[in-house]
């Protein structure tokens, strides 16, 4: 959210504490938006692509 200060590691670092060690997430990228279909839904395979294929 614009005005908010939260960094990568501090997000990860919650996630560790709450979340079991296979779960929690590795990185996080921070994005102003995401790519939606015209009904609204999240391309997921088009995020998967820009991050390299990983799914």
């Amino acid at each position: 959210m614009p005005g908010t200060d939260l960094r990568e590691d501090e997000l990860i670092a919650w996630c560790r504490e709450r979340v079991a060690a296979y779960k929690y997430p590795r990185s996080v990228e921070f994005r102003d938006s995401l790519p939606l279909t015209s009904t609204g839904e999240i391309l997921e395979r088009e995020l998967a692509a820009e991050a390299g294929g990983l799914r």
